[in-house]
């Protein structure tokens, strides 16, 4: 089993590569449904979360609502380094029983199969890679990039919030250029989906042939 780390900056698309590797039948993980799953009503995270900001962040189903959240957290580099010392450590636990719950399916099926299972490739999308020092923690890594530019508006259009909000999301990650220069494989998501696939399909062509060799 290969697992691979996948990331980039913040709105450079890595969701849409994901469901592409997904696709092409790669395993894939995604922290940013993890951290919300580590954030559920009354779990001992959800707890510490709400301790530390206040009732104030809650809906009336008790769920945070995450873009108060988020307007607190990057407008002070403390609060969101409070929240990441909650959230981080939950996240990489449920990482490792996701792996954990994948290396045993596929072992299980390559056994009735009288097969191997080290064509499996898992592909999971951390965004704070780099910044948490998990890259060696991964067979290989890649970066998507797209321009600040690009990015700026992907963010201010999806999450429909303003100017200001969306450039402290992006200052509060490393520059994407210097995770570019660390990674095994680079997708420039700067085009169209057509153009995007395509570079996706040779990386995953790649990791495939690995296991060939």
């Amino acid at each position: 089993m290969k697992v691979v780390a996948l990331t980039g900056g913040i709105a450079s698309g890595k969701s849409e590569v994901l469901n592409i590797f997904m696709r092409l039948g790669a395993f894939v993980i995604d922290c940013d449904v993890l951290s919300r799953e580590a954030l559920q009503p009354c779990s001992e995270a959800w707890w510490n979360v709400v301790r530390k900001f206040g009732r104030g962040i809650l809906r009336a189903d008790l769920e945070i609502d995450r873009a108060k959240l988020r307007e607190i957290v990057f407008s002070d580099d403390e609060k969101r380094i409070s929240l990441e010392r909650i959230v981080h450590p939950v996240v990489r636990q449920k990482l490792r029983e996701r792996l954990e719950a994948i290396k045993t399916l596929t072992s299980e099926n390559a056994m009735a199969e009288e097969s191997e299972d080290d064509d499996v490739i898992v592909v999971v999308d951390v965004p704070l890679l780099f910044e948490l020092g998990m890259q060696h923690d991964f067979d290989s890594v890649i970066v998507i990039y797209a321009s600040e530019e690009k990015r700026l508006r992907r963010l201010m259009n999806r999450d429909k919030i303003g100017a200001e909000l969306a450039r402290n999301m992006l200052k509060a990650q490393m520059p994407l250029e210097e995770k570019v220069k660390l990674a095994d494989h680079v997708i420039y998501n700067e085009g169209s989906i057509d153009e995007t696939e395509k570079q996706v399909r040779k990386i995953f062509q790649m990791l495939t042939a690995q296991h060939d060799i």
